[in-house]
């Protein structure tokens, strides 16, 4: 809570995660802070991280527990390994932005 706002424990753990993973600062002040950010009802449902120093290989399997997400853009980051075949399952999902990271392997289907 920012003393206005209440988030969703498990959204901001998911955030957590990226932080964590990219030795970012992982106080939930910093973490609400990483890019921009739209949150509806407590939940996040925008996220634009192009260029917010994230990396790893393991932290993108933790995207399909943010499930009111509409537009991600993890862009111009240092992220590697696969696209998670379980983004698929984020139904509200319309805009998806990878690019420029070192992503491996094929898209999962059900990604258009």
């Amino acid at each position: 809570m920012d003393g206005v706002n209440c988030y969703s424990k498990l959204d901001l753990d998911v955030l957590i995660d990226f932080a964590t993973n990219s030795t970012l600062s992982t106080e939930y002040t910093d973490v609400i802070s990483m890019g921009n950010m739209l949150w509806v009802n407590s939940k996040l449902t925008a996220w634009n991280c192009d260029n917010c120093g994230l990396e790893g290989s393991s932290i993108l399997s933790v995207i399909i527990n943010l499930t009111d997400l509409t537009s991600l853009d993890l862009s111009n980051n240092a992220l590697s390994g696969s696209i998670p075949s379980g983004i698929s399952s984020l139904l509200s999902l319309t805009t998806l932005d990878l690019s420029h990271n070192t992503l491996s392997g094929s898209i999962p289907s059900g990604i258009s």
